[in-house]
């Protein structure tokens, strides 16, 4: 773990944040506290004013090289931002706020993490424009130009103390920051759940939920497959009774499922399984023991003629959902001139325009949702770069069946990840709570090796959302509801 912070700074434009080598301190002993936390002081560096940006990334090249399995790194400073506005600089002590070369760009730092072995990353930053770190997330595979099984990991977690174009506050005479002060107060207090240790996953809302009641900047965080689950310290709430889940209705809640497997173009070989794929998951998702919508809240859209038909429908559904938005998405998928996926329609041909559903689209016709949570299904191939353009969507979960990579394997007339998630809505998952969210569903589909390779993000959520019902009968019925103060982790 590297916690690091500027706070003394030699040009006289960066004013001094006295509450940086606080914080640092205070998390240092917190996180290294036997009474709190397993982590020990040999495997945490305290850095207090790193002199230059190589300072700065050498301690944490140092720190990923021997990490194996968490690599933290904690920034506390002033945060600057380029001349085009896009990308976050760490300040250090020598950086000058008019010359911005002279602080760490983060695009480093995320190099530095994407080389690191680590199974779980977890960055946080308490800086100004912090958020613009998240931009950075949907490439940390692509850096480096390595392939992205080498950074095939548990997961990684980003969480900042404000968004891409706002201000981190130091308030006057308290000492610690806003955003550290109120993260070491959920630390210490914890989340009152049935959970022995605090997940990062219910860390997040009591901080936000803090920052917003004292009338400070609004946290962000994004997290990729089960790093929200990692927890850095003991519970000081657990309870031991069980919360009861709260009341849904369904009504409020929609579904849209879009399956394309017939194309004009020849050289899309015809895809049955995913008009299969979307007509099995209506039915279940109907199914009152598996999620129980009401007649008329799911939709199926089979081969669609034009991209107009899928995002109007996109669109639709999207106004009408109030609660929980369900998007599956199954056919080709390509990759565009800008690095996007796209979704090929049944009238798609190259020579063609507007024939491809794109990634951008897709998050235009969702950005003003009123949906509580946005899930999205995505079997095809690039799909796990749908992430990377869903910037505007807020409590978005992303579950696909790819990265950068094709999938083609089908199973018993469905793709493997298709016909994974069926299987687990079908059968639940033995030993998890009654109610299984995404991310139960991600870590039963990824330890079945058949079921192929698949991707989850996180984006920017504030809770987590309960979907369907566990059919397993061995479920355990002790475990916490997953929408009750955090999430299940792992002892």
């Amino acid at each position: 773990m590297i916690l690091a912070g500027t706070a003394e700074y030699r040009d006289i434009d960066l004013p001094p944040i006295g509450a940086v080598k606080a914080n640092i301190e205070a998390l240092y002993d917190l996180l290294t506290d036997p009474a709190r936390s397993d982590l020990t002081k040999a495997q945490c560096v305290a850095l207090h004013d790193p002199a230059d940006p190589a300072a700065l990334l050498s301690a944490l090249d140092a720190a990923a090289a021997e990490a194996e399995d968490l690599l933290l790194f904690y920034y506390a400073g002033h945060g600057l931002v380029d001349p085009a506005g896009t990308e976050l600089r760490l300040a250090v002590h020598t950086t000058a706020r008019n010359s911005f070369w002279t602080a760490v760009p983060f695009h480093d730092v995320a190099a530095v993490l994407q080389r690191s072995a680590a199974h779980a990353k977890v960055v946080i930053l308490d800086c100004c424009y912090s958020g613009l770190a998240l931009q950075k997330v949907p490439y940390l595979r692509r850096l480096g130009r390595l392939s992205p099984d080498d950074l095939d990991t548990d997961g990684l977690f980003v969480l900042t103390a404000s968004a891409a174009d706002w201000f981190a506050a130091s308030p006057e005479g308290k000492r610690h920051t806003a955003f550290t002060g109120e993260l070491l107060g959920v630390l210490r207090a914890g989340v009152a759940s049935q959970d022995r240790l605090l997940a990062l996953d219910a860390v997040f809302p009591a901080v936000r939920a803090r920052l917003m009641a004292a009338g400070q900047a609004e946290p962000q965080k994004e997290d990729r497959n089960t790093a929200g689950r990692l927890a850095l310290v003991r519970n000081a709430a657990y309870r031991k009774e069980p919360a009861a889940p709260p009341p849904r209705d369904l009504s409020l809640c929609r579904a849209l499922l879009v399956g394309t497997g017939t194309y004009d173009d020849p050289a899309l070989p015809p895809l049955p399984s995913a008009p299969r794929g979307a007509d099995a998951l209506a039915a279940l998702l109907s199914d009152p023991l598996v999620y129980g919508l009401p007649s008329g809240t799911c939709v199926r859209l089979i081969d669609p003629p034009g991209v107009d038909d899928v995002l109007a429908a996109v669109r639709e559904m999207a106004d009408a959902a109030t609660d929980e938005l369900l998007v599956y998405l199954a056919g080709h998928g390509v990759p565009t001139a800008d690095g996007e996926v796209g979704f090929p329609v049944r009238g798609f041909r190259p020579d063609r325009p507007r024939t491809l559903v794109t990634a951008s689209d897709l998050n235009a016709a969702l950005i003003g949702t009123r949906a509580r949570s946005t899930v999205i299904f995505a079997d095809a191939s690039f799909s796990g770069r749908l992430a990377g353009s869903m910037t505007g969507v807020r409590n978005t979960t992303i579950l696909s069946s790819s990265g950068s990579h094709h999938l083609a394997r089908v199973a018993g007339g469905h793709g493997v990840f298709t016909a994974g998630l069926l299987r687990i809505l079908q059968y639940g998952l033995p030993h998890r709570p009654e109610h299984l969210t995404v991310s139960d569903i991600f870590e039963g589909l990824t330890a079945g090796s058949s079921s192929g390779p698949c991707h989850l993000s996180i984006l920017r959520s504030q809770r987590t959302y309960c979907l369907f019902q566990n059919r397993s009968k061995t479920y355990d019925p002790q475990a916490p509801h997953p929408c009750q103060g955090g999430s299940p982790t792992r002892d």
